[in-house]
């Protein structure tokens, strides 16, 4: 962590993650980043700091109609390999619970399991999407 730009793997073959993680503008607590002995983003974080980089540079860059993009996983409930990281981070194995640990505004980072959405999208469902919402059902028990 004392010098990413030169000993992350990522950096070195080109990815410019570092600059914005380690930028005044950055989504991310630089202290946080400290937390364990190594990097957060070398292992199970790596995704998640990825779209949570995207969800940060849409919003800063894109003058559209809004002013605030957020980030959010959507997982199947009975997913519990995703909810164990294979090293902890401050303590916890869960990566929905510790992410927003590293986060400067947590209240832009959402989990919410597919049975949810799909409970809350049939209850408004439009007519024309009842063959998606059969489709579901029958895939995935939903």
């Amino acid at each position: 962590m004392a010098a990413p730009e030169e000993e992350c793997w990522r950096a070195i073959r080109g990815r410019s993650y570092w600059e914005r993680i380690l930028s005044d503008d950055s989504p991310f607590q630089k202290e946080a980043l400290t937390t364990e002995g190594y990097c957060p983003f070398r292992y199970d974080f790596y995704q998640l700091m990825r779209n949570q980089l995207l969800a940060h540079c849409i919003e800063a860059e894109f003058k559209g109609d809004f002013n605030r993009v957020d980030f959010g996983v959507i997982y199947h409930a009975d997913n519990e390999a995703l909810l164990k990281m294979a090293r902890p981070f401050g303590g916890e194995r869960d990566p929905l619970k510790a992410w927003p640990r590293l986060l400067k505004d947590p209240s832009k980072f959402h989990t919410f399991t597919i049975q949810e959405l799909v409970g809350v999208v049939s209850r408004k469902l439009p007519v024309g999407l009842a063959g998606w919402r059969s489709y579901l059902k029958q895939k995935y028990d939903l």
